[in-house]
């Protein structure tokens, strides 16, 4: 998972691309994105993020990690990106895993407090 995590910010570096928020499930990952410049490359970024981490991820396992397409949607505004990141960290509550999404190991965001401390805000 350390390898995925590492992975997931160097690649949006290259990308040109900031992370605000992640939420690695079992089968899926939610992932808020922003673009730095006019040189940023979502679907590149994604790609090449999968392929990384999915060779990876079969040399170590023998499975797949990723499914072939992903689904995406462009934000407008600074409230609607607060809004999606507290969805994408309460994925897990939703799900029953965990009881405060501070507990969940496998999330990350800019704009919350998270178990650890992490937090830009």
């Amino acid at each position: 998972m350390d390898f995925i995590r590492r992975s997931l910010f160097k690649t949006a570096e290259e990308w040109k691309l900031d992370i605000i928020c992640f939420c690695f499930m079992l089968d899926h990952l939610h992932l808020l994105i922003s673009g730095l410049n006019e040189s940023s490359d979502m679907k590149g970024f994604i790609k090449n993020f999968k392929q990384k981490t999915g060779y990876a991820f079969k040399q170590k396992t023998g499975r797949k990690l990723w499914q072939r397409s992903f689904y995406d949607h462009i934000l407008r505004d600074e409230e609607e990106t607060y809004d999606i990141g507290k969805y994408i960290l309460e994925n897990p509550v939703r799900k029953g895993i965990v009881e405060d999404y501070r507990d969940y190991p496998f999330s990350w965001c800019k704009y919350f407090e998270l178990k650890d401390g992490d937090s830009v805000i």
